[in-house]
């Protein structure tokens, strides 16, 4: 029976057909409408989901399996098309999205909006069934709103889209760069407004209706999200990552998110990643005109969640930062017949090192051998710091600072486990350090060296 008659026929079991009347159906959605416009409003956004990541979305104050079942009973009324996918996980999975009905309720009932009939419209007042629908890749897409779920669940306020939707250009094919995902940043106007009313969110609606409707120039694009999925070689990633940069203004975020969902953090495939990203944006990484974060996918989630949150300030708050604490470690320095001081960062002194940066800190220590110490503070998953410890290391082998006998990098850390869970990289000169360890031991000089043995990670303790 087609829709926008009386009934709507929906085959409840193999055995049994029942049908419902399309009026009682909307009623009954309107009715429990807290959480049945929340599912249908998130499935307009992500296209497909599972129970699991809508219920990270949604955030629902009810359990999973009422979701579940919630679910089920809006797919047996025929508001929602579910399909089984396998290859997606061990087991497959059941991907929910909207059927033709249930994005008719979202159009009249939710978004309140003009249903598009192509013969009858100029343009689409919001995206149709044909938009929505995931067309291949769906281990690909899957992997994208798991990321986002993770994410959401951190920041459920955030404007998203895929780069589909911001803006619509008249010819896609001139676009270089095509990110899987887009966050924007934060608006406090437009999040409040958001909170008191879901559909003001301009990203619901295609671009020429939006800049009509909508003051949409606070959209700007903050972070680009990539999801890898381990078939791009190092080539081919360097060529994704020089396209970004040539991408316009208009389209290039101020942070770049590369996730890949299948192993974590340490793998060879995670660390060739992380060298074409230093490779390609060795000068933007170290003026920060970019923020790049990579490696597996919850703890990608996780930091850019907080990248968000302190709007573009990575270390907001962090007490590595503050160079007085630092100080006081360096000065409580107990090894036998050295001094330690703590030298403090300025552009005089950057200049007079002939250092091709600036660091965070700066340590030198006196005694038998003079060495330097060059401290970066570093975060897990954030790559900057690995891309300013890179080019140190290529100014060392040049011949820069051989006025010291001795030459340590020294990437801070909050705690031990932030660099432990990191994608590190063995260096003659690398060391990690954990600001935590440091403070409870009340000094300066406790550090530690990554070293691998076929493949397998092990950490030494190095007292400086």
């Amino acid at each position: 029976m087609r829709l926008g008659e009386e009934r709507v026929q929906v085959s409840k079991s193999p055995n049994k057909n029942r049908s419902y009347d399309a009026e009682r159906v909307r009623g009954m959605i309107h009715s429990n409408k807290e959480i049945d416009y929340v599912i249908l409003l998130s499935l307009y956004q992500h296209r497909a989901l599972t129970a699991e990541q809508l219920y990270r979305i949604g955030k629902f104050n009810l359990h999973i399996n009422s979701l579940r079942n919630r679910l089920r009973t809006l797919a047996d009324r025929k508001v929602l098309s579910v399909n089984s996918r396998a290859g997606i996980k061990s087991v497959p999975v059941l991907v929910y999205s909207l059927s033709l009905y249930g994005l008719r309720i979202l159009i009249e009932d939710i978004l309140k909006v003009k249903e598009y009939v192509q013969q009858l419209d100029d343009y689409k007042e919001h995206y149709t069934l044909d938009d929505l629908k995931v067309r291949g890749q769906h281990e690909h897409f899957y992997e994208v709103q798991d990321w986002l779920s993770l994410y959401l669940s951190r920041q459920p306020e955030s404007f998203h889209c895929e780069w589909r939707r911001y803006p619509i250009f008249d010819d896609d094919e001139t676009i270089s760069y095509r990110p899987d995902w887009m966050i924007f940043e934060k608006t406090e106007e437009w999040e409040e407004e958001k909170k008191v009313n879901p559909t003001s969110n301009p990203l619901l609606y295609p671009y020429f209706f939006r800049r009509t409707t909508f003051d949409d120039q606070f959209l700007k694009p903050m972070v680009s999200v990539e999801c890898d999925r381990g078939t791009m070689s190092r080539t081919e990633l360097v060529d994704k990552w020089e396209a970004y940069k040539k991408e316009g203004e208009e389209m290039t975020s101020k942070s770049l998110v590369m996730f890949y969902p299948k192993q974590v953090n340490g793998t060879t495939r995670h660390r060739n990643i992380r060298e074409t990203m230093v490779y390609s944006f060795e000068s933007e990484l170290i003026d920060e005109k970019i923020h790049i974060f990579q490696g597996e996918k919850e703890s990608t989630a996780q930091a850019v969640a907080l990248f968000v949150e302190r709007e573009g300030n990575v270390l907001l708050n962090e007490p590595m930062t503050d160079r007085n604490s630092i100080r006081i470690l360096v000065d409580n320095y107990r090894a036998e017949n050295k001094k330690a001081a703590y030298l403090e960062v300025s552009d005089e002194v950057v200049e007079k090192l002939s250092l091709p940066l600036k660091p965070d800190h700066i340590v030198l220590i006196e005694g038998e051998e003079d060495e330097i110490q060059i401290i970066f503070n570093g975060m897990t998953n954030w790559v900057n710091p690995i891309g300013k410890v890179r080019t140190i290391e290529k100014w060392i082998k040049e011949g820069g600072l051989s006025i010291f006998q001795q030459i340590k990098l020294i990437l801070l850390y909050p705690d031990n486990e932030s660099f432990k869970r990191d994608i590190t990289f063995v260096s003659k000169y690398l060391h990690y350090a954990s600001y935590s360890e440091l403070s409870e031991l009340g000094y300066w000089g406790k550090v530690h060296r990554e070293e691998r043995k076929h493949n397998k990670v092990q950490w030494r303790e190095v007292l400086l």
